[in-house]
């Protein structure tokens, strides 16, 4: 015989069911958003004139960047005591890093604070988790964008010695975070208004976030490995002037090239065209050509943000399928029992 569906379960089907259709309008929602931002009308000219070696040893890297992402989202995450498994990590990191680069003041992060939510964290960690990885990647691709530039415009001596004053910076971050107060107070401090609740959750966020920053060896590593994938993009940069230019700049002036083109981006939702611009003015600066250094700015969207822009939906996807297969099932059953 069958179920009998009463108003409770038949609640639970349609919020199910309308939590899917949500899912689904996102998913579709972002990819939109990564392929107007890839402007995929530019790309076939400019593509076919380039040199497609580089072009795919340019995506490759885009692979080992992702992989970078993910290591060192899982060593905040150890420390915050998020035990995850392996695909999951990848899976938040890319959504989190992609999502926020994309968002208007990194809004997209709250993507990832959801999917560690369903994993089980707490919403304050995944709060603290993106405010940690989003100000300390700022401040480095800051100061290694001045070490770049350094190197480019200074004698050895006088660069190397502001590469070591931007590493020296580092150690401050350890005294920034001790001056966060340290007041987790519980949600029932706050007393009963959302307001308060609100506060009383950025109150627990904050020391969490304080925790992070002031663990050196965290700092060490994540710092690290954050460097290592400036590195790979700055060789990505390296690499698409290569194909397009058929000649080469140094890796210090790509390095500058990214740096700069990200940081002129930084403040604005989606760059609205600031990144394109000031990459091809510095790269018209290093000898290559205002033409030229506009067909490398459309290729980094080729190759660099609409790859990474596809993983971050497929990352999504992957979330919210494995969101309801461990949490949903039960509404799925009372579905085909009521049927």
């Amino acid at each position: 015989m069958a179920a009998q569906l009463t108003p409770a379960r038949g609640g639970r089907i349609r919020a199910l069911a309308a939590g899917r259709a949500l899912q689904l309008g996102i998913a579709v929602a972002l990819f939109a958003l990564v392929l107007w931002k890839s402007d995929a009308a530019a790309m076939g000219g400019v593509v076919s004139h380039a040199n497609l070696r580089l072009l795919a040893a340019v995506v490759a890297l885009d692979v080992a960047i992702a992989l970078l992402f993910a290591f060192r989202s899982r060593l905040a995450m150890r420390r915050l005591g998020i035990d995850a498994d392996a695909g999951f990590v990848f899976a938040s990191a890319i959504l989190g890093s992609v999502a926020g680069s994309l968002s208007p003041a990194s809004s997209g992060e709250l993507f990832r604070v959801a999917a560690l939510s369903r994993a089980g964290a707490s919403v304050e960690d995944g709060l603290a988790l993106g405010l940690y990885e989003r100000g300390l990647s700022a401040l480095l691709l800051a100061l290694g964008t001045c070490a770049a530039a350094a190197f480019v415009v200074l004698p050895l001596v006088a660069a190397l010695a502001v590469a070591a004053t931007a590493i020296g910076a580092l150690a401050l971050v350890p005294i920034a975070g001790a001056l966060i107060p340290d007041r987790p107070a519980a949600y029932g401090d706050a007393g009963g208004g959302i307001v308060r609740r609100a506060l009383a959750r950025l109150r627990v966020a904050a020391g969490r976030l304080r925790w992070l920053l002031t663990d050196r060896g965290l700092l060490a590593g994540w710092s690290l490995l954050t460097v290592l994938s400036f590195a790979a993009a700055a060789l990505q940069f390296w690499l698409l002037v290569a194909a397009v230019h058929g000649g080469r700049i140094t890796f210090g002036q790509a390095w500058l090239a990214f740096g700069v083109s990200q940081l002129a981006g930084w403040p604005l939702p989606l760059g609205l065209g600031s990144s394109d611009g000031s990459l091809a003015a510095l790269l018209r600066w290093c000898g290559v050509g205002l033409e030229r250094g506009t067909a490398v700015a459309v290729l980094v969207r080729v190759t660099v943000m609409l790859p990474l822009g596809l993983m971050a939906v497929a990352a999504y996807v992957y979330l919210s399928r494995r969101s309801a297969v461990h949490g949903a099932e039960p509404g799925a059953a009372e579905l085909s029992r009521a049927a």
